[in-house]
């Protein structure tokens, strides 16, 4: 069996999408520089021209050389900066017509020369149906003048010459539509590659050329393609680059426009990854590879880019590295978890296993005072992690969204009053003191008492542990109709900088805490419990300056803004 055909392969003719019109208007753009300087020189011979026709007498033909001239330079100007026609071809084509048949009329044959010329200026200018009909009105024209004036043979003679002549322009012009076809199959297969793969295109010729950007590229934007191909003009690319990305990229292809080497020859610079801007408000990350093709002189004269959406990468690579961080998290978590079991832990339990042993062993020698203060010893060491317990059990609770609340209406003051004298009991060797101050109401509105008990009793905990040079710790109670608001303060050891981010972390402690004991759970207990209210929690802190914990609740059923 034949394989099918390669229909990319085959020559696009002038009814496919790449017609001769869209040929030509590329190439002329191409070759913009060049036809802008041929037309300049132009412009001045006319210009001369018309001067030494003004100067021999002749008024009509020194009219007809201005308007040339000044055409010339119209078009001149069009070219060099890319600007629209002067004048459609129709009006173009009847100026010429007007000019080459006066210029006949005037001069006879040495007027047969301006055909050349001219003929070669519409088929490089102006579209392929225009420049023909110039060209065969031309012929017809100026035989016809010049068999009045000159006679059948000289006419005939002309004529042919101008056949030769317009046939010699229409194989040129045919040969560089040909390698413009060719050049733009090329570009259509290299897109169409670049489609499959995914990778959108960008190029643009330097100094300042205008952009070429791939319908692949414009999809990676959400901008819809231009004529179904490669568009210019309506995007600008660099504007799509994040602000925070730009500086990087814009520095980044002004080193690849400022490059030189040696002609033919590319610099590539380094690969980059950045984020563009969609329409639709949305960034895709892309990874860039560009280059720069150096010209005849040296120069840089085309940036060529390739974009590849690596947004789908660069989400995997987010999410490996939150995982990774949460892994280190749960790991450093693990070892303070460990560490801190390890020991709060062997105090009580090497309590219990002594104690145990001495009424196993020497019961009967023992008084009963000191067996029952033995027994109150594990008594205590029990309690004492039963609480460990509790805490690292409450803990878990709050961090799987499983903790109770159910606020309710109670006497705020008197509650705040038993806390005070609970902790105060519960440290009966702490050397700071303990001060209450209310302002407000006493009816603070509805909370759960349960939560505000660890809120304040780990707060006011704390406060006396980490005092040991004694001094005071102020609760100061503020009710108002907006909010609650908690303070304690006290004069202790404060907390190091490096430790303030973490503070609310399960099991962390201070680097200055040294031997004073504690698990690291009771303020992750007083944050969960402020959330739950609605609240929030904030610390003023500083190492060796004491600490301030504020703590706001808002009226019951509300959140803090």
């Amino acid at each position: 069996m034949q394989p099918p055909a390669d229909d990319a392969a085959a020559p696009l003719t002038d009814d496919e999408e790449l017609g001769s019109r869209r040929i030509m208007r590329r190439l002329a753009a191409e070759q913009s520089d060049n036809i802008a300087r041929a037309l300049a020189f132009a412009a001045l011979v006319f210009g001369g021209l018309a001067l030494k026709n003004l100067l021999d007498g002749y008024g009509v033909l020194a009219g007809i050389c201005l308007l040339a001239a000044v055409i010339s330079g119209l078009y001149a100007r069009a070219f060099r900066y890319r600007l629209p026609r002067p004048v459609s071809d129709a009006v173009l084509v009847m100026i010429g017509i007007a000019v080459l048949s006066i210029t006949v009329a005037e001069r006879g044959l040495t007027g047969v020369l301006w055909a050349y010329p001219m003929i070669l200026f519409f088929h490089l200018v102006t579209d392929r149906r225009p420049a023909q009909a110039f060209n065969v009105i031309s012929v017809v024209l100026v035989t016809a003048l010049i068999a009045d004036s000159q006679g059948g043979l000289i006419a005939f003679r002309v004529a042919a010459t101008l056949l030769i002549g317009s046939a010699l322009v229409i194989i040129y012009t045919g040969i560089l539509r040909q390698q413009q076809l060719q050049q733009e199959e090329q570009r259509q297969r290299v897109d169409l590659l670049l489609r499959v793969a995914s990778i959108g295109g960008y190029e643009r010729d330097l100094p300042d050329g205008t952009p070429v950007v791939s319908p692949r590229l414009r999809e990676m934007l959400g901008d819809a393609p231009a004529d179904g191909g490669a568009g210019s003009g309506a995007l600008s690319l660099f504007e799509r680059i994040a602000a925070e990305d730009r500086p990087t990229v814009e520095r980044t292809f002004a080193g690849l426009a400022a490059a030189r080497g040696l002609p033919g020859s590319a610099r590539q610079a380094p690969s980059l990854d950045f984020r563009l801007c969609c329409t639709d408000g949305s960034r895709r990350w892309v990874h860039v590879d560009a280059l720069a093709l150096i010209g005849r002189q040296g120069t840089a004269t085309k940036l060529i880019a390739s974009f590849i959406d690596v947004t789908p990468l660069k989400a995997a690579e987010e999410e490996t590295r939150a995982a990774l961080q949460r892994q280190q998290e749960l790991n450093a978590l693990r070892s303070r978890f460990v560490a801190m079991t390890s020991h709060e832990f062997r105090t009580p339990l090497a309590t219990i296993l002594s104690s145990s042993e001495l009424l196993r062993f020497y019961s009967d020698r023992m008084a009963d005072e000191e067996k029952t203060a033995k027994l109150g010893t594990i008594d205590e060491a029990v309690r004492r992690m039963t609480a460990m317990l509790d805490r690292i059990l409450l803990i878990s609770r709050a961090e799987a969204g499983m903790l109770e609340f159910s606020p309710q209406p109670l006497d705020l003051r008197g509650l705040c009053l038993a806390i005070v004298e609970e902790v105060r009991i519960s440290h009966p060797d702490a050397k700071a003191l303990i001060r209450l101050d209310w302002s407000g109401d006493a009816d603070g509105g509805a909370y759960d008492e349960k939560l505000l008990r660890h809120i304040l009793g780990n707060l006011l905990s704390n406060a006396l542990k980490y005092s040991p040079e004694g001094g005071e710790v102020a609760l100061t109670v503020t009710v108002s109709p907006a909010a609650t608001l908690f303070a304690v303060r006290d004069q202790g050891i404060g907390i190091p900088p490096d430790d303030l981010p973490h503070l609310f972390d399960s099991f962390h402690r201070g680097a200055n805490v040294g031997d004073i004991q504690g698990t690291g759970l009771g303020l992750p207990i007083v944050k969960a419990s402020v959330e739950l209210h609605g609240g929030r929690v904030t610390v003023e802190s500083g190492a060796g300056r004491g600490s301030c914990f504020r703590v706001t609740l808002p009226p019951a059923g509300q959140a803090m803004p």
